[in-house]
């Protein structure tokens, strides 16, 4: 992974994100192209998140696919090469060959075309970052206090 060059996003651009270890789903979520025209959009795939603004049109708002995989997690979508849901049952089982075949395809133009910015935390990583991020969010508003007392 490069932190600072990237493949298809100048680093300059307001749609550039510097790689990381972890995304949550929440995370992903943020990223959906909906905040403006210009942001970083992503896009999960076998755990591997992409920043795919450089296709705004296809993954953005009024996208193609915006509402299906934008901020989120595609893998089943493109394994299956289709945008439309499946039930709950198919969703329960694994991908066959030919869709895992059909998601390596993917993933391999994925990673020509757009950046890589880190991996999907599994459950139990999304536990321990809420964790770390409420610990955090406790440390500033006590520094928060500490300065507010000191004047």
């Amino acid at each position: 992974r490069r932190a600072t060059k990237s493949k298809s996003v100048e680093v300059t651009s307001p749609a550039y994100l510097p790689p990381r270890e972890l995304w949550t789903r929440r995370e992903l979520a943020c990223f959906d192209g909906s905040d403006g025209d210009d942001g970083p959009i992503l896009l999960a795939a076998d755990g591997r998140v992409f920043n795919v603004a450089p296709a705004r049109r296809l993954y953005g708002p009024g996208g193609e696919y915006h509402l299906l995989v934008a901020g989120g997690d595609a893998t089943r979508y493109l394994a299956r090469n289709s945008v439309e849901p499946e039930s709950e049952e198919s969703a329960r089982r694994p991908l066959n060959v030919a869709e895992r075949a059909a998601l390596g395809a993917w993933l391999f133009s994925f990673s020509q075309k757009y950046d890589e910015v880190g991996r999907v935390a599994r459950p139990e990583e999304e536990v321990v970052l809420g964790r770390r991020e409420a610990y955090l969010d406790t440390l500033e508003a006590l520094s928060s206090d500490m300065e507010r007392e000191r004047l």
